[in-house]
């Protein structure tokens, strides 16, 4: 039997056509971990407790020990948002981002560290942004330190300076020094990130905007900003939002504890990668990055090459610069941490 039915207001000739719906945006976290099963809860439930849902966790757990893959399988069952993979064998950073990279379905993506955690507002403020401002590439917001790095011998002459027992429990949160802003991302981007703070999970990006650039496997320090170097190259557009939407943990387990001379070479081995892959359009880069591989040989005892050595004769205000850049972050630093100490003691 046939049923016709008139809808009222309408005319029996007039169409009825369907309704542009418009879906929310889908959002991949990802999330690559190695051997850090304690860490790693805070890190999805930052996630979880986002105001705007995410699509879709994924962990790449990077050739971890059994126990800890079967810790992160009872994590995963328990969100059916997170997906679970697993590397053979520890083949660093890079490759497990790599790897979740092909496998992300959304349109937004956000990098996420397994020992770093975000605010329940980070993925909304963002995405409001990248979806009024369609040309935008990737959306950035500040983050917070919480500190858990105890003294070492050489530094028990700062006690007096910073209680270190109240940095502990307490996050220092204060705006990163060297910064970016957005007349700086907008004017000149590649010298921005070159010597600019920020952090992998301070950035929601937007999946095209990515295409085929991937993390450099060959790279244990520095493979992060070669990354968004990449981007900028290809001349993705990003914005900061000013306000703290995440949180770097530095604890004793992280990168930041590695002997001083070991963190050089790595920074080595990044500065010339940055070099070989003509990765510095222009004067002011190739200067900047010289300075810091001029710098880095003299501290590992190494020759010096002629043609930075060159370089950094030819540009005295580059160096200028750069020395008051230096002192003034120096100065900064210290002065956080005074304010702090004398605030919370």
């Amino acid at each position: 039997m046939n049923v016709s039915v008139k809808m009222p207001g309408l005319s029996e000739t007039e169409k009825i056509k369907p309704s542009a719906v418009k879906t929310q945006p889908t959002v991949s976290v990802i999330i690559p971990t190695f051997n850090r099963i304690n860490y790693i809860s805070n890190a999805i439930t930052s996630v979880i407790e986002q105001t705007t849902p995410v699509h879709e966790i994924i962990i790449v757990d990077d050739g971890s020990s059994a126990s800890t893959r079967q810790a992160l399988q009872v994590m995963a069952n328990q969100h059916p948002c997170v997906s679970l993979y697993h590397l053979p064998e520890n083949k660093g950073v890079s490759s497990a981002r790599n790897l979740a990279l092909d496998s992300a379905t959304s349109e937004y993506i956000l990098f996420l560290d397994d020992d770093d955690w975000l605010n329940p507002q980070m993925i909304a403020s963002t995405l409001k942004l990248l979806e009024k401002e369609t040309t935008l590439s990737g959306v950035f917001c500040l983050y917070d330190y919480k500190n858990d790095i105890t003294p070492s011998p050489t530094s028990l002459r700062l006690k007096l300076l910073l209680n270190y027992q109240k940095l502990k429990r307490i996050s220092v949160s204060f705006k990163p020094i060297e910064y970016f802003s957005n007349e700086h991302l907008a004017a000149e981007p590649v010298y921005t990130f070159l010597r600019s703070t920020f952090a992998n999970h301070s950035c929601l990006l937007r999946r095209t905007a990515v295409g085929k650039t991937r993390f450099p496997e060959n790279l244990v320090f520095g493979e992060d900003k070669f990354f968004w170097l990449s981007l900028a190259l290809k001349g993705c557009k990003f914005k900061i939002i000013p306000k703290i939407y995440s949180t770097l943990y530095r604890h004793s387990a992280n990168h930041s504890r590695y002997s001083f001379k070991n963190e050089k070479k790595k920074q080595r081995v990044y500065y010339e990668a940055l070099v070989r892959e003509k990765m510095l359009p222009g004067r002011k880069n190739k200067v900047f990055i010289f300075l810091k591989l001029v710098h880095v040989r003299f501290v590992l005892g190494q020759s010096q090459r002629l043609n930075e050595l060159a370089a950094i004769i030819m540009a005295p205000d580059m160096v200028f610069k750069e020395l008051f850049f230096f002192c003034k972050r120096r100065v900064t630093l210290r002065w956080h941490f005074i304010r702090f100490y004398f605030q919370n003691k």
